[in-house]
């Protein structure tokens, strides 16, 4: 479950250590993962390898399934982590917008 939703740990701390809770948002610990394989890239370490890791950090959101498919695009793997991780999170748009748009063409 910790590796397929690790979501599911995000209070981990506070609940079996009584550490204070951090105010974590998914958007953020991708942010890190991105700049983390972005340097590693730059260390000759390709970024799919490491963005594996990553792919339940959405379970349960809207557009995860997308999020996941494109981040696991093997189309993709030559472009920065930067740039996938902006495709990613465009398909992590709310549905009403997507339908809205469809509609408006």
């Amino acid at each position: 479950t910790a590796y397929h939703e690790p979501w599911s740990m995000v209070d981990w701390d506070s609940r079996y250590f009584g550490e204070p809770v951090r105010a974590l948002e998914r958007n953020a610990v991708e942010e890190a993962m991105v700049a983390y394989m972005s340097t590693q890239v730059s260390a000759d370490v390709a970024w799919p390898s490491m963005a594996r890791h990553m792919l339940g950090l959405r379970n349960g959101q809207p557009g995860a399934r997308r999020w996941r498919q494109v981040w696991s695009d093997q189309s993709l793997k030559q472009e920065s982590p930067l740039v996938v991780s902006k495709l990613a999170r465009a398909s992590l748009r709310p549905q009403s917008e997507h339908v809205s748009a469809t509609a408006d063409a």
